[in-house]
């Protein structure tokens, strides 16, 4: 198979993102393997898709949000222990790992994951769950975000690039309806805000070269009043 730009920077980012993480230590090499030629074969698809760009993002915007789903579980309070920086802007507390057993047990989805009875998923069970299933949704992610950047999907010199600060706002609206599902006083007192940030969504599935440029531009008043907050401001 002949080598491009494009194959080379997403073989490297399959091996390269995986060291990332601790999967090697948790699955079976032929359960890693598996998971890195899904990848590769979703990369060969994205590269022959008619439209590369669009099969790109659809595959990132889903992979984020599953990524969102746990991360928002294991953020702590501190900042300082958080890598993702998001924890103390609007909507993201870092409050829920502590609750993480509570809110497996109410989701199912989630407590399937655990494969045990109800009231056998404990703090720790749930935590081993959601840290793995964010490395494996982090590893995918983060290819996906490199075939993006490889396709030339990203910002102008002079613009900030949109894929961080949309994984913020997944994080926020999945903090935000994680909350709601378990009956937990909300970190947004305002629904509308929550789905202003999940709307992000809709602009990174769309076709504006920028989603952020988009999605800002959408909201400029609530952000330029401050009663949406962004920590990538209005400009």
């Amino acid at each position: 198979m002949k080598a491009t730009p494009f194959r080379e920077a997403c073989s490297l980012a399959i091996s390269q993102k995986l060291g990332d993480t601790k999967l090697r230590e948790h699955w079976s090499p032929e359960a890693v393997e598996r998971i890195a030629g899904w990848l590769w074969q979703e990369c060969l698809g994205i590269e022959a898709h008619e439209s590369p760009r669009a099969r790109c993002r659809y595959l990132l915007v889903d992979q984020t949000l599953a990524r969102a789903k746990f991360e928002v579980l294991i953020m702590e309070p501190d900042p300082n222990k958080n890598v993702t920086g998001f924890v103390g802007t609007q909507g993201l507390t870092g409050k829920l790992h502590a609750h993480i057993d509570e809110i497996f047990r109410a989701d199912d989805e989630l407590r399937d994951m655990t494969g045990l009875p109800l009231n056998e998923v404990d703090w720790q069970s749930a935590n081993d769950i959601a840290v793995i299933m964010m490395w494996k949704t982090y590893w995918i992610s983060s290819v996906f975000n490199v075939a993006r950047v490889a396709l030339h999907d990203n910002a102008a010199d002079n613009e900030r690039d949109w894929y961080k600060p949309f994984f913020h706002a997944a994080c926020v609206a999945a903090e935000h309806f994680t909350r709601q599902k378990v009956g937990m006083p909300p970190a947004i007192d305002d629904d509308v805000i929550a789905l202003a940030y999940q709307q992000f969504m809709e602009f990174a599935l769309g076709d504006a070269p920028s989603p952020l440029k988009a999605w800002r531009g959408h909201y400029r008043d609530w952000i330029e009043s401050g009663r949406l907050n962004p920590p990538f401001g209005a400009d």
